[in-house]
């Protein structure tokens, strides 16, 4: 099964809860799980794609999608929005989604 997580915060740098592990234990069942996150700090406009080291599990790997934004106060949440809405319709056409789990 294909599942995309939408989640608030950086998969990466904040701590370690049941949020990653229960992305993990779905990846270890064998299901395609992407995780779109928010990064701390964006690279511009352009959406990162790639595959990060598990939080919780040695050894797994998880396709994390990060859109980007403007980092301007008053456009921060606006570009993030719309950038955000933009790469989510792209995922879930691109991987043909079966679950959309927001977190």
């Amino acid at each position: 099964m294909n599942i995309l997580f939408v989640h608030e915060i950086d998969w990466s740098t904040k701590v370690v809860f049941d949020f990653h592990l229960l992305i993990e234990e779905m990846v270890l069942r064998g299901h395609k799980v992407s995780v779109m996150d928010y990064r701390d700090k964006p690279q511009g406009l352009g959406t990162e794609h790639y595959l990060a080291d598990s939080r919780t599990v040695e050894g797994l790997s998880v396709r994390l999608v990060r859109p980007g934004y403007l980092n301007i106060p008053g456009l921060k949440r606006l570009s993030y929005g719309v950038t955000s809405l933009v790469e989510a319709n792209k995922t879930l056409q691109g991987l043909s989604i079966d679950i959309v789990v927001i977190y």
